[in-house]
């Protein structure tokens, strides 16, 4: 047949004899990428259960089958105007009345698929074909209530029920012969992913252009599967890997240390292995875990790195270390993907995204791609090394759109997720299910902590072996704990760490704020060429302190913080890193104060620390700042903090930004017994006896109730997680909304600030308010300008507009920023950053 022309090949042609019809070419076009896939990624051949070749079959018959959906008149109506060059305006007339609003090709592929079989068959095939006909998003109880009786006249019904049974007829003919369908077991739950993007990378033109001959369907495949893996590789989903593993193969010249001195080659069993490292701040953790990384990569059990970690600071950090250990792993041909803002990706996929903004079917498979991958937050999970937060990982597992195609990303992928400590319960709850999803996917996982609880070890490692048995002894730090099915053991680095005697200092002050004469001492210290952290708990807090040694001090002061705008916060984020890293120059002095967004993952070097009171395992991250680097201190002075706490038991807004004021509590008691704190030994020592069970000695009884209701509270948000996993919603993957599912309680809010005057944003060039309402079209230049601040200021920008969870701020340009005094007073400044100025009382 000769095949109509690219607008028509689109819907439905008129079906002519014997003839192919176009849909059957394109769904031979999906099954060509599915197959190659699997032939080129062992990877992913164990994701979807295919490690045996006849595994491959009923994944190619279903995913050929995927559009079956699109052989009904319904579809057809939705392209009037291609309709009306393909049958004579007496046939549409016919036709006007039928139901054609509303219809869902995916959904409905089910449905007809059983009604064409008329019988009753195993469950497992309605599952697989259920799979493949979500391809579009979530399968949700609304979209199967869809009606299908409701049709045009009989001769219109007739010939789409015989062109599916000539799809389903060919599909079992080119794939599953010889496989009786009762052999047909339950569909791997990558499935539905995989669909998803082959469908994605079959629906690109430029990859697959359209045949102008008849060719038989057998024909038409061995044609295309050089176009497959043409796609594949241009996309970056298939890359030759160095082979190059292990400490050796990754850090030529590098001498291991601690933990990195573990070989770990006995990993490399091909089972689903989950490694739990635990070693101090600033000892490696990274390159041991980027070590392990690459001998599954080499061994062909992943195919990509994703490495999730706590905030975007601290992946932006990241992203720059992976970029230069990329081409060691992928020689010619690294896709490093950060997760958010400045995100780098291939011709490829922005080819896909140019391509698919041009059409407007919403079902189509280029709009749904280019739709998906238009938020560089999702586009760490199709490149070779994702970088992201921890958030779009947990998302994953989330009843929200497209989810599946971030499980399948993070299965065909080694995932590295730092900072395990750093999450509550509610999150636990998520990662516990990420984690099972990537067990039962055959995938491996490293986690990694300085911090870690004994029994939030036991459960992760339990959770992963499927054993209740206790760990074997072993209080030996730093730690390697390997999980595999069935086993559970410890490996203790041959290269122990040193003793690291950190000298501490106690301070009750009001509000743990900082007196002048503290402050006076940090000034002089700078004078003197050290370079000085100081850390709070809260962004007010942090500014009060900036201003007023700014005030005190011809020496650099810095601020950082996370309410700036995120072009601002990048140039200080860089400023801040070159300033205090481990490339600073000794001897010249500095300050930096800063909140929770250096106290993990950066790599910064201070002399001296003043820190607000918090729990111990994140004051242990904080001093993990302190001479982080041996060359830099040369003078033989231990390190020194001070630690500010509140001079009661209320600790007021500290209490609640830790939830917890048991463990401010029992740390600030710790601190105040101890005039130093020695390192790893605290790590074990420190972390069970605040975070126990059992109160500690002299221990209030209103402190102890208050953790009890704590670890109650813990319960009942993992509870909310599980039961948020398994629920039947089906949800959007973007904005406020999606954020707020992979956290408990109140998030913090965004305002998008524009010029009353000019009605423009308050970017360098001027962007006109107005684009803003094509979201999320322009959700970067919202990204770049955008500024979170506290849930509770929600009370007073309640009455400004708002749209996916943003607040449009208008307000007056002034020097070096913009201010405003409605709906409350707030003054921004790139120094700064975002500042609620307090009425005068």
């Amino acid at each position: 047949m000769a095949f109509i022309d690219d607008e028509l090949f689109r819907y439905w042609g008129k079906f002519e004899g014997d003839q192919w019809h176009p849909l059957v070419y394109h769904c031979l076009d999906v099954a060509s990428v599915a197959l190659r896939w699997l032939k080129l990624s062992s990877a992913v051949r164990r994701s979807l259960h295919c490690e045996d070749e006849r595994d491959k079959c009923p994944v190619a018959y279903f995913i050929f089958l995927h559009d079956l959906g699109k052989a009904d008149l319904r579809f057809q109506l939705k392209g009037r105007s291609v309709m009306e060059r393909l049958w004579s305006s007496g046939d549409l007339r016919e036709v006007d009345k039928v139901l054609h609003r509303g219809y869902m090709h995916g959904p409905a592929g089910l449905i007809l698929f059983e009604k064409d079989r008329k019988a009753v068959y195993s469950d497992s095939v309605t599952d697989w074909m259920r799979s493949v006909a979500a391809h579009h998003g979530s399968m949700s109880p609304v979209d199967l209530s869809i009606k299908t009786e409701r049709y045009g006249p009989d001769l219109w019904k007739e010939r789409d029920e015989r062109v599916r049974s000539q799809m389903t007829s060919l599909g079992r003919d080119l794939f599953l012969k010889d496989f009786p369908e009762e052999n047909i077991g339950e569909p791997p739950y990558g499935l539905l992913g995989f669909c998803s993007i082959c469908d994605w990378l079959a629906s690109n033109e430029e990859w697959f252009p359209y045949r102008s001959e008849s060719i038989s369907p057998e024909d038409y495949m061995d044609e295309r599967f050089p176009l497959a893996e043409t796609a594949l590789r241009e996309c970056g989903l298939i890359g030759d890997r160095s082979g190059r593993c292990g400490m050796d193969g990754l850090f030529t010249g590098w001498t291991p240390r601690g933990i990195q001195t573990l070989s770990l080659e006995d990993l490399d069993d091909g089972s689903p292995s989950l490694a739990v490292m635990e070693a101090p701040t600033g000892s490696g953790k990274t390159e041991a875990a980027l070590a392990l990384a690459s001998r599954w990569l080499a061994d062909g059990r992943a195919d990509s790195v994703i490495f999730a970690l706590p905030t975007q600071a601290t992946a932006n950090a990241m992203f720059d270390r992976l970029t230069r250990i990329a081409p060691v792993l992928f020689p010619g041909s690294a896709n490093v993907v950060l997760a958010h803002g400045k995100s780098r990706f291939n011709s490829g996929f922005r080819s896909i995204m140019k391509k698919g903004a041009s059409l407007s079917s919403g079902e189509d498979g280029l709009v749904q791609c280019s739709r998906w991958l238009a938020s560089g937050k999702k586009r760490a999970f199709l490149g070779q090394i994702g970088v992201c937060t921890v958030d779009q990982v947990l998302l994953s597992v989330l009843p929200v759109r497209h989810g599946f195609v971030r499980s399948f990303g993070i299965s065909r992928s080694v995932l590295i997720v730092d900072e395990i400590h750093a999450y509550d319960s509610y999150m636990n709850g998520l990662l516990e299910q990420v984690l099972q999803f990537q067990r039962d996917s055959g995938g491996c996982a490293i986690l990694l902590s300085a911090t870690l609880q004994h029994s939030r070890l036991l459960r992760l490692t339990s959770l992963w072996s499927g054993q209740d048995a206790s760990l074997p002894s072993s209080n030996s730090y730093p730690l390697v704990t390997l999980a595999r099915p069935g086993s559970i053991d410890c490996r203790i680095p041959f290269d122990s760490p040193p003793k690291r005697i950190v000298s501490i200092e106690t301070i009750r002050s009001d509000c743990a704020i900082p007196s002048d004469e503290l402050l006076e001492r940090l000034v002089k210290e700078t004078e003197n060429g050290k370079t000085v952290a100081f850390i709070c708990n809260l962004v007010d807090h942090a500014q009060r302190v900036a201003r007023k040694l700014k005030s005190m001090s011809s020496v650099p002061v810095d601020l950082f913080h996370a309410r700036y705008t995120f072009r601002d916060r990048a140039v200080i984020e860089s400023h801040v890193i070159h300033r205090y890293g481990p490339g600073r120059t000794p001897g010249i002095g500095g300050i930096l104060v800063a909140t929770q967004v250096v106290e993990q993952s950066l790599d910064l070097d201070f002399d001296l620390m003043v820190s607000q009171l918090c729990p111990a395992d994140l004051l242990f991250q904080r001093l993990g700042r302190l001479h982080r680097h041996d060359s830099l201190h040369g003078d033989g002075v231990p390190p020194k903090a001070i630690v500010l706490t509140p001079t009661g038991d209320d600790f007021g807004l500290h209490g609640i930004v830790y939830e917890n004021e048991a463990l401010l509590w029992r740390t600030r008691i710790m601190l105040e017994e101890r005039k130093s704190i020695t390192f790893p030994d605290a790590y074990r020592d420190w972390i069970e006896t605040i975070y126990g069970d059992e109160p500690m000695f002299g221990e209030p009884d209103h402190v102890t109730k208050a953790n009890q209701e704590w670890r109650n509270g813990q319960m009942g948000k993992e509870f909310a997680a599980i039961s948020l996993v398994k629920s039947s919603l089906n949800l959007s993957d973007t904005g406020a909304e999606a954020a707020k599912l992979t956290r408990d309680g109140e998030m913090s809010l965004t305002v998008l600030p524009y010029d009353c005057a000019t009605k423009c944003l308050m970017d360098p060039d001027g962007t006109p308010l107005a684009s803003v309402s094509d979201m999320p079209g322009t959700l970067e230049v919202v990204d770049m300008q955008a500024v979170s601040v506290p849930a509770g200021w929600g009370k007073y920008l309640g009455k400004l507009e708002q749209r996916d969870g943003i607040f449009f701020l208008p307000v007056d340009r002034v020097e070096d920023g913009w201010e405003t005094t409605s709906p409350m007073i707030l003054r921004y400044s790139s120094q700064f950053g975002l500042e609620r100025v307090m009425k005068e009382r």
